[in-house]
């Protein structure tokens, strides 16, 4: 797979909408081509909840999820994480860095513990005049106009007037 999927949104339409893209083809790494991917549930290491139904991990390989861990260790969930978002061709893709996003602690885990940033990347919507594209997360750094695209909205809501969003932008890097 090209990438590893982190999301956590709660607009399955959109969530489908985005995934649909992918395979058909969004802009990426300078051509404009269709996406594999995977995700945790797709790997078997996933839980989730689907329609007030628990569907447990399949995937006998990842049985050691629950595990207690000690204090200071990664959860195993995330080792596994981390390790398949490696295997990737590219690496993590997040889908919507949103609030809903950086509310769940697992995907706060799955942006922030990986640790590099060059497996880091996001999807980046279609302005309707060409394909959505996806970013690498530095590039998304060294780009104050992008950032403002993808968080002007967050950013004014959260800073009303506390600072510029190019300034908060090249901040984050």
């Amino acid at each position: 797979a090209d990438f590893l999927i982190s999301f956590a949104s709660p607009d399955r339409e959109e969530n489908n909408r985005i995934l649909h893209e992918l395979k058909t083809g969004v802009c990426y790494n300078g051509s404009v081509r269709p996406v594999t991917f995977c995700t945790d549930k797709s790997l078997g290491m996933g839980l989730h909840i689907d329609e007030g139904q628990e569907m447990r991990r399949w995937n006998p390989i990842f049985s050691d999820l629950d595990q207690p861990r000690q204090p200071g260790e990664y959860p195993p969930w995330f080792k596994h994480y981390k390790k398949a978002a490696e295997e990737t061709r590219h690496g993590l893709l997040i889908l919507q860095l949103t609030d809903s996003y950086l509310q769940s602690k697992a995907c706060r885990w799955e942006f922030g513990y990986v640790r590099k940033p060059e497996l880091v990347h996001l999807y980046v919507p279609s302005d309707g005049k060409s394909p959505g594209r996806i970013v690498k997360w530095d590039e998304l750094m060294e780009d104050a106009e992008l950032c403002k695209q993808l968080f002007g909205e967050f950013l004014e809501q959260e800073f009303q007037g506390n600072g510029d969003a190019e300034d908060l932008c090249t901040m984050q890097g």
